[in-house]
């Protein structure tokens, strides 16, 4: 019992700013390191720290210089590994700090030389000794600690029970006194000793729990983090899957828009074909009229020309009469002459109209297929337009699109203007415009024009404006008086 109340004590001594910050217990320290309570406080730093070892009187044994590595969450480096009891053991004398030398490890003198990058050497000014320092605070902290300065009792010289015949009665009465004095020291170390086995046992218990507490929450973080990784995975082949789907609505768009554009190509392609029949059949037989035209008035000239040529060597004695004659046929010949090209206009008139209602026809007939052109504008969108308003459409594509949006056409316009550009259209004083990027309006019905096209602050000022032009104005005035 003896022997265990004069065992030595273990403390650790942390140092910050060049000045103690905390002190532990030798086994609150090899809790840390055997990975039961973390230090947080000193998570992810490198703290110069004293190995203290004391005697039961609490007189100081060995000081050990080294310096402790925390990682980010508080746990000692797992690199770590300094003997830091061996190292005392082993340890050279060092100064005399009034209980004779102790035994001292530091950088400047180590048996371990390996280990030197790892000490650290104390201050031995006289103004900040780095030993007093530390033992003064120690003899302050070591109550809070539940350490007591402990001295052995002198071993009484206990008479045999054959001398105590012999000796007198005070010496009789002194050897009670001695014997109850050792009866209540050795039931004060029982007492300890309990006390301390109880402390022992309650701080094992504690550290199992705390390990307990630990491994589970361990436990439910790895849980929590395989749950996460299956909804990532599942979410993962989801998306994997929807894309697959996106890529075939996709290639099947793509079909229906390369169908659709054949289409339209051959059918304008069929048009186009149809049209230059019509217009090769019109311009065929054009042509055909006109020959037959020539020749026939090439025929009545070549008759004409034979009478006259035939009346003037038959009657060339009347040559006045002869030559008057000509000049009427002549101008006969003129009139069919001109006759003939107003019929050749007519046959051109006539050949246009054909072509035209040979394309009202074919159009007719795409109408009646069921057959529409789908165009698309901003605010709108897809718009098929019939065949009937083809013409319309091709007159004025905006104007369209704005019937089609329920707007005006120059509503439509600058909202046109303000989808390309969302800026604020507010006229400066200094001249030009605020040119502030708004929010853009998607649907042209509901585009207002000097609202839409403001920002937040331009358009609280026309709305401010808007008023006081009211309250201005000779109706409100009229109201008001």
């Amino acid at each position: 019992m003896l022997q265990e109340l004069m065992e030595r004590h273990e403390l650790i001594v942390f140092w910050e700013a060049g000045e103690i910050s905390r002190i532990l217990l030798g086994s609150d320290f090899h809790a840390c390191l055997d990975g039961y309570v973390p230090l947080q406080v000193f998570a992810g730093r490198t703290l110069p720290a004293i190995y203290v070892e004391l005697d039961a009187a609490l007189q100081p044994i060995a000081f050990v210089f080294f310096e402790m590595v925390f990682d980010a969450a508080g746990w000692a480096e797992r690199s770590w590994n300094l003997p830091l009891r061996h190292m005392a053991e082993i340890a050279a004398a060092g100064p005399d700090l009034g209980y004779g030398p102790v035994r001292l490890v530091c950088r400047s003198q180590n048996a371990m030389s390996w280990l030197n990058d790892r000490l650290w050497d104390p201050l031995l000014q006289t103004d900040r000794n780095e030993f007093v320092m530390t033992l003064r605070v120690i003899a302050d902290v070591a109550p809070r600690l539940g350490l007591r300065p402990q001295s052995p009792p002198a071993s009484p010289n206990v008479p045999v029970l054959a001398d105590r015949v012999d000796r007198e009665p005070e010496d009789q009465e002194r050897l009670w006194r001695l014997e109850g004095e050792r009866d209540a020291l050795k039931r004060e170390l029982e007492e300890r000793d309990l006390r301390l086995r109880t402390m022992g046992a309650e701080h094992a218990q504690q550290m199992l729990r705390q390990q307990f507490e630990h491994e589970q929450a361990v436990a439910i973080l790895q849980a929590q983090h395989a749950k996460l990784l299956a909804q990532q995975k599942l979410r993962k082949e989801q998306n994997d899957v929807l894309n697959g789907r996106l890529e075939v609505l996709q290639g099947q768009l793509q079909n229906s828009e390369a169908r659709s554009r054949r289409a339209v190509h051959d059918a304008e392609a069929d048009l186009q074909l149809q049209l230059q029949r019509v217009r090769q059949s019109h311009e065929d037989s054009l042509h055909q009229t006109l020959e037959q035209a020539n020749l026939r008035w090439c025929e009545e000239v070549s008759r004409h020309e034979q009478a006259l040529q035939g009346e003037i060597e038959a009657e060339r004695a009347r040559r006045l009469e002869v030559d008057l004659e000509w000049r009427q046929r002549a101008q006969e010949l003129q009139d069919q002459i001109d006759l003939k090209g107003r019929e050749i206009a007519d046959l051109h008139h006539a050949l246009e109209s054909a072509a035209s209602q040979g394309a009202e026809a074919f159009l007719a007939r795409l109408e009646q297929l069921g057959m529409n052109f789908l165009v698309y504008h901003a605010g709108v969108g897809h718009v098929s337009v019939p065949v009937a308003e083809l013409a319309s459409y091709a007159g004025d594509p905006l104007a369209y699109a704005a019937r089609k949006s329920f707007v005006s056409l120059d509503l439509y316009r600058a909202w046109l203007r303000h989808y390309d550009d969302p800026r604020c259209q507010h006229e400066l004083p200094q001249g030009g415009c605020c040119e502030a990027r708004i929010i853009r309006v998607d649907s042209p019905a509901r585009f207002v024009i000097g609202e839409s096209d403001r920002c937040a602050r331009h358009h609280r000022d026309s709305n401010i404006d808007a008023v006081l032009r009211f309250r201005t104005s000779p109706a409100s005035t009229g109201d008001h008086s």
